[in-house]
Parts: structure tokens; C-alpha cells; sequence
């Protein structure tokens, strides 16, 4: 064998591989992006739980957490450890985290059905499905990014016919819905598709986790326990998710352009190959259009539509449930759903790299090879990276263009050191650190509302608020507010309250002054004095 063919059988070993594409994607992305922009919304609110838990407050009991806090606990040595450098060194966990499940939820629907591509192809399809999930979505600690890659390792590892392993992969699965409980329909369809449902250790596995996080509880406060049933089941509004994605036109054009595909493969059998081209280039255009254009996330519900006409259509082709492919498709269609499932992000961007590998899938089916040139994939790896990387410049999270991001948030942001932002970002954190610097001063205590969760991440004070970020979606039942307002008249008369004049969703592009529509901001306006103003903040006593 020669050296060449010595190197393609190393790299073609599955850990290997991915090990080599993590390192790699995830330490240029950071070296090329991390140190661009911050928002002062939600960046850095899942690292404001894992401070409070460092602090030694009690999930549910202590502050709200909407959610289960195994997200907190993974990012908790962050936190712990990283210092002035805290949302620099999160971020590139992020990264590996994107291109963690890049690689393994290419490898799980390569692997479980059974679909023959060379080591090429084994690097494209992660490097799409990372592109894809990551083209501008802020790079931050995330409870959904977190269940998604506890989901996609328990996934890989369930391909297995190690019982331990298994097991082990049934545990991770119930490790994923600790994190955001939207992934806790995963694990019981794969029980049930997988013919697990029997296996008494399968259940013990996957349930164990909530059997333990709510016995902890329970152990440590009864009130602790009632806290977090009431919590976690005051997201509400499903309905509204689902009819955002259809009624949006991007989902059911999908839907049909999915079958306009089906007839014309099942209609011109003897133009398999060309026709398979077209359609197979049309979607990879697609993507780098949606990436040069910011609209990769729309671009996700036409593929999630192609995926799920196809799938319809061709159900007669799957002799009973029990099908590997079936199994598969469908396992996908619920870990889609689980992802989708979001007030903030509701759409399958994180997995669309599965449709696309199954749409190849689908076609290789019915006979087409694509091409091994190199020159192919060097020129679709080209394409695809420079739209990435234009996009991440040019379309950042609530940001100003790269061109215009030139202020260092170290000195004004507690472990923001080597974070850049924009000037209008800039001023505005500015005053809020020149703010509360002499509150502090003067031995009071201030809360910060609505926005700034990420204030608190590494903050002199703890946040006598039972939350950092006083935002509706986290507040979105009356008992929850009431509690805010509870803190709020608790501390009254030693407590200084900086209101944000400004809408922060927009503050990279323009400034201006903005009534607020949150509860919380009207409630401190009616009932708390204004001692005095800034350019950018109210503060109330």
C-alpha cells in the first residue's frame, strides 16, 4: 500500500476523522470569530445560571430557571476558571460543541443506515450540517445546543451492540431533556422504534436522570422540588410554533418542491444521474445563497420540507415500522422537532445537514453515484466556506458589521476581556459599569432591568433579582412575575433599580430611547422613584 492510500485508511477510522475535524473547525472558527461582538440581551444567560450555582443558590428554589440546569452545571467550569477571559474561552466550547455535532450526526445516519461514502464526502457533510448550524447564530452557552449534543452522542452510541454501550447511550439521551425538556420525547421514540420498549435496564437508563435530578431536590427542599414542576411547566404556546412554520411560505414550498423532486426521479429513470446533479447542486447553492443573504434559517424549513414530502411519499417503501431506514428517518424527524421547539429559534437549522445527507441518500437509492473528483469537492468546499465566512463577518448576532467592531469590552465587562463590539454596544455597557461602580461605592445594592444578563456572569455583587434576565419568554406565567416584584418590594429602600432606555435587540444599529413593553420595566415605573438619568439608563430607588 502507498503512502497515500497508508494516510486515506488512517483518516478513514471514525474517531480518528472526527477527532481531526473538531480540533480543526473548531479552533480556526474561533480564532477567526470568538473575539467578534456581544449582545447585551441574552449572551451570557446560561453563564449567569452556572455563576449562581457557583455562589451556592439552589435551582428553582433560589432563582427561576424555566428549564432543567444541566445546562448551567456543563458550562460551570467556565465560569469557575476562566476568568477575565470567561466569554472568550465559552465560545470555543461552543465551537467544539457545533462541530462535535456536526460530525456525529453525520456518522449516526451514515452508520445506522448503512449509506456507502467515501472520506471525502465523510468530511463535506459535517463540514455542511456545521456551516449550516453555525452560519450566524450567536456563539454562546445555549441549553439547546447542549441537549443537541447530548442527544446526537447517545444516538451514535445506541448504533452499537454493546449492551454497556447501549445503556450508556440511553443515559446520555436522558441527560439531553435535563437540559431543555423539549428533547424528552427522543428517548421514548427510540425505546419504542429501537424494540428496546421490553428491556427494563433501557428505561431505567434514559429515566434515571429525572428520577435523581428530582429526588435531589426533594432531598435538599420540598419547596425546591414544587419550585421546579411549576417552573419547568410554564412554557406554554406549542401551537404558536408549530403554525409560525407553516404558515411561513418557506415549509410548504419545501413540501411541494419535495415532490416536484419525487416525479421527476420516478418519471425520468434514464436521467437519474443528471437530474440528481441538478437537484444536488441546487440545495448546496442554496445554502451558500442563504449564507451570503442571512436568511440560512428560512432556508432550513425548505429543506425540512423536501425531507418530510419525501419521506410521505415514499412510506410505501418500507415494508413495516421496523425498517432500519424507516427507523432512522423518523428518529430524525423527532430529533428535528425537539430542536425546532423554541420561542427564541424555532427552526431545524442546528440538524438540516441530516436532510441533506438523506436526500443524497435518497438518490444514491435509486442509483446515482456522485462523482469522486476532487476538483468537485474542492470547489463545493470553496463555495460553501467563503459563504461561511462572509456571513459570520457581515451578519453577526445583534451586531454592527466586523468593519465597525473596534472597542474591547474588558475594561467595561467583567471576563469579557478580548471581546470586541461596536461603539453604540460599547457606550452603553460603558455607563453601566461607571453606574454601578458607584452604587458600589456607596455599599448599595443595584439590579439591572430588563436586559444585561450577561453582566452577571462574573458581577461584583450577586443579583438580588431571582433572575438575570428579566425577559417575558422567561417570565411568561403571573407567579413568576409576581416573585420578581416580591424581590423588588423586599429590598426596597436599599436597593437601586438601572432601567435601560434602550431597545437592545437594536442598540448596534441605532440608538434611540424606547419604552420598554415588559412588565416588570411598567411595574418599576409605577412604583419606584427616579433618583436620577443617564444617557442610556434610568435609575430608581
Amino acid at each position: 500500500m502507498n503512502k497515500k492510500n497508508n494516510y486515506i485508511s488512517y483518516f478513514s477510522n471514525t474517531s480518528v476523522l472526527g477527532l481531526f475535524f473538531v480540533i480543526i473547525i473548531a479552533s480556526l472558527s474561533h480564532l477567526l470569530f470568538s473575539h467578534l461582538g456581544y449582545n447585551p440581551t441574552d449572551d451570557g444567560f446560561t453563564l449567569a445560571y452556572s455563576r449562581r450555582i457557583l455562589d451556592g443558590q439552589i435551582p428553582h428554589l433560589d432563582f427561576i430557571i424555566i428549564r432543567p440546569f444541566l445546562s448551567p452545571l456543563l458550562h460551570l467550569p467556565v465560569v469557575a476558571f476562566g476568568g477575565d477571559y470567561t466569554f472568550y474561552i465559552s465560545r470555543f466550547i461552543v465551537w467544539i460543541q457545533f462541530a462535535l455535532i456536526a460530525f456525529l450526526l453525520t456518522n449516526f445516519i451514515v452508520q445506522s443506515i448503512s449509506i456507502s461514502i467515501n472520506i471525502y464526502l465523510k468530511l463535506l457533510f459535517p463540514l455542511i450540517t456545521f456551516i449550516i448550524a453555525a452560519h450566524t447564530f450567536p456563539i454562546m452557552a445555549w441549553h439547546t445546543i447542549d441537549g443537541l449534543m447530548l442527544s446526537v452522542i447517545g444516538l451514535n452510541l445506541l448504533i452499537s451492540h454493546s449492551k454497556f454501550k447501549k445503556n450508556t447511550g440511553f443515559l446520555i439521551l436522558g441527560l439531553a431533556y435535563l437540559c431543555k425538556q423539549s428533547f424528552l420525547p427522543l428517548g421514548f421514540i427510540v425505546i419504542l422504534f429501537d424494540g428496546e420498549w421490553r428491556k427494563i435496564e433501557r428505561w431505567v437508563s434514559f429515566l434515571s436522570p429525572a428520577l435523581i435530578y428530582f429526588l435531589v431536590l426533594i432531598l435538599y427542599d420540598t419547596n425546591a422540588f414544587e419550585n421546579a414542576i411549576l417552573q419547568i411547566t410554564s412554557q406554554t404556546g406549542l401551537s404558536s410554533i408549530i403554525n409560525f412554520q407553516f404558515e411561513t411560505i418557506w415549509l410548504p414550498a419545501g413540501i411541494i418542491l419535495g415532490l416536484i423532486i419525487w416525479l421527476s426521479l420516478d418519471l425520468a429513470k434514464n436521467m437519474i444521474d443528471i437530474l440528481s446533479y441538478i437537484f444536488f447542486s441546487s440545495i448546496l447553492s442554496l445554502i451558500v445563497f442563504g449564507s451570503m443573504t442571512d436568511i440560512v434559517n428560512k432556508i432550513s424549513l425548505l429543506l425540512s420540507g423536501i425531507f418530510i414530502s419525501l419521506m410521505i411519499i415514499n412510506f410505501k417503501q418500507f415494508r413495516n415500522f421496523n425498517s432500519q431506514p424507516y427507523k432512522t428517518y423518523f428518529i430524525f424527524s423527532i430529533l428535528t422537532i425537539c430542536v425546532s421547539i423554541s420561542f427564541g429559534y424555532n427552526y431545524p437549522v442546528f440538524v438540516t445537514g441530516g436532510f441533506i445527507l438523506l436526500f443524497y441518500s435518497y438518490v444514491a437509492q435509486k442509483g446515482f453515484r456522485f462523482n469522486d473528483s476532487k476538483w468537485i469537492m474542492i470547489i463545493v468546499t470553496v463555495l460553501l466556506l467563503g459563504s461561511f465566512i462572509y456571513s459570520r463577518y457581515n451578519f453577526i448576532y445583534r451586531e454592527a458589521p466586523f468593519t465597525e467592531i473596534n472597542y474591547e469590552l474588558g475594561g467595561v465587562l467583567s471576563g469579557a476581556s478580548l471581546i470586541k463590539t461596536n461603539v453604540n454596544t460599547f457606550n452603553v455597557l460603558s455607563d453601566l459599569h461607571n453606574i454601578t461602580k458607584s452604587i458600589s461605592a456607596k455599599n448599595k445594592k443595584y439590579a439591572i432591568v430588563p436586559d444585561n444578563a450577561g453582566y452577571w456572569v462574573k458581577a461584583q455583587q450577586q443579583n438580588p433579582l431571582s433572575i438575570d434576565w428579566v425577559f417575558e419568554t422567561e417570565l411568561n406565567k403571573e407567579f413568576l412575575k409576581n416573585r420578581i416584584k416580591d424581590d423588588l418590594n423586599r429590598n426596597r429602600g436599599s436597593l437601586l433599580i438601572i432601567l435601560q432606555k434602550y431597545d437592545a435587540e437594536y442598540i448596534a444599529k441605532e440608538y434611540y430611547s424606547v419604552i420598554l413593553s415588559n412588565s416588570i420595566v411598567k411595574y418599576v415605573q409605577s412604583n419606584f422613584n427616579l433618583l436620577f438619568e443617564t444617557k442610556y439608563y434610568y435609575v430608581y430607588q
